[in-house]
């Protein structure tokens, strides 16, 4: 096991061990995670704030942007499935703000959408040890974008089928 850049400690294996200015390295992974965890803070408490106005659904908005392309996954096969979901909601909610501050219905499903990112944003960012179900977690989120999604609209079958079976089957 390699030791850490900055400390006299293992190195806990992230990638960012790599990135280097003028032939130095500059990040360590403790540095790394502790940025990623301030970004995800800030997140969680304009989320805690948010007043259902387009203001605030536009601080979300590029703040999630803002993470998930920022975010280092490593290789996590939970952070890249996320990822991409994060950096598609960002884009709807930014898109569709005046259609969630007056419409009812879908407001509700961001909203609801939006606490969910939320408790994974905590979970796998904040919490040290969480004992959360990430597996049901994460299949819940891709559906609940997929309804988002066609919700708006923007999410269309892609063949139009004379049988109604060739849709499910």
């Amino acid at each position: 096991m390699k030791n850490c850049l900055r400390e006299p400690k293992a190195c806990i294996g992230r990638d960012c061990r790599d990135i280097k200015v003028n032939g130095v390295a500059s990040l360590c992974c403790r540095e790394e995670i502790m940025e990623e965890q301030s970004l995800v803070q800030s997140i969680v408490d304009s989320i805690d704030d948010c007043s259902k106005d387009i203001n605030s659904l536009q601080k979300i908005s590029s703040k999630l942007s803002f993470a998930a392309h920022i975010i280092n996954h490593n290789g996590n096969e939970e952070l890249i499935e996320i990822l991409p979901i994060l950096k598609r909601f960002s884009l709807l909610m930014y898109e569709y703000k005046e259609t969630i501050v007056d419409d009812c219905t879908t407001g509700n499903l961001f909203c609801s959408f939006i606490q969910e990112v939320k408790k994974w944003l905590t979970d796998s960012f904040l919490v040290e040890y969480s004992f959360n179900n990430s597996l049901t977690q994460r299949a819940s989120m891709i559906s609940d974008i997929t309804t988002i999604e066609m919700t708006l609209g923007v999410c269309m079958i892609d063949e139009y089928s004379d049988s109604i079976d060739d849709l499910f089957f």
